[in-house]
């Protein structure tokens, strides 16, 4: 139902650490015409650069400041091009809860679409310190992991990125 050419998605307690934010994204899609996909910063409540929400395959100290093209983005703060988020069929409800930005970002580089992550525009994380995990968390977060990884990696790689998943959830 969007109506421009940039869709924003946010999660519901992910706000944009600035007015200005919004002018900053068009920008930068501006700038980077083959670009169809810009992932945030995002700061948690305090404004320091969330170590939780790092997902990309680079050392968050190193890279955390400077603009990159990524293989994955975080669906609570994430920029799209209208074009490129409609042609992959956009987020497949609900099944991947936990998983919907790894499935969107396979099948974005199975359409050579380019992932940029941007410390330029940045989001604050509202979520509190300590999240009570409970099983059902664990559950869809481990079962979702396995469909993804099952669905969008030949054989040889699925054990691989089944293995990356879950470490990365465990040291979350």
């Amino acid at each position: 139902l969007a109506r421009g050419d940039i869709v924003v998605t946010l999660d519901d307690d992910i706000i944009f650490s600035t007015p200005t934010e919004v002018r900053k994204l068009a920008g930068l899609f501006q700038k980077n015409p083959s670009t169809g996909c810009i992932t945030f910063k995002v700061l948690d409540s305090s404004g320091i650069q969330s170590r939780r929400n790092w997902i990309h395959p680079r050392d968050q100290n190193l890279f955390g400041d400077r603009m990159f093209f990524t293989d994955v983005i975080n669906e609570g703060a994430v920029a799209f091009r209208k074009e490129a988020f409609l042609g992959t069929g956009g987020y497949w409800p609900p099944l991947f809860i936990y998983h919907e930005g790894m499935d969107l970002s396979l099948r974005l580089l199975e359409r050579e679409v380019e992932l940029l992550y941007s410390p330029g525009v940045s989001v604050r994380h509202q979520f509190p310190r300590k999240e009570n995990r409970n099983d059902a968390l664990y559950r869809n977060y481990i079962r979702n992991a396995l469909w993804v990884c099952l669905r969008n990696y030949p054989p040889s790689m699925a054990g691989t990125a089944m293995i990356r998943a879950f470490l990365l959830y465990a040291f979350s």
